[in-house]
């Protein structure tokens, strides 16, 4: 999560830099939360502890938990680059 949070900061940095349009606080903070709610959901729900273990499957429970959310919930995950399988790297709600 801090890793996610960190690229967004930076990539708004990088976009101010640039004398593109950055992302503001409206879209950064929806976005860690979603990733925060997925990761508590993996954690509970799934049994998972490292992004690595998760896969469609997960990604699909978790959008089906809350319906109506799905489109907004799906925006989110696209952004995050997951570590490759085997990576140690464990999730931290």
């Amino acid at each position: 999560m801090a890793e996610f949070a960190s690229f967004m900061i930076c990539s708004r940095e990088r976009a101010r830099t640039a004398g593109t349009r950055p992302r503001s606080h409206v879209t950064v903070e929806p976005a860690l939360a979603i990733m925060r709610d997925l990761a508590r959901f993996l954690a509970s729900e799934r049994g998972k502890q490292a992004w690595a273990l998760t896969d469609v499957h997960d990604a699909e429970a978790f959008l089906a938990h809350l319906p109506m959310a799905r489109k907004r919930r799906l925006i989110a995950p696209g952004k995050i680059r997951l570590p490759p399988v085997g990576h140690a790297d464990t999730m931290r709600a």
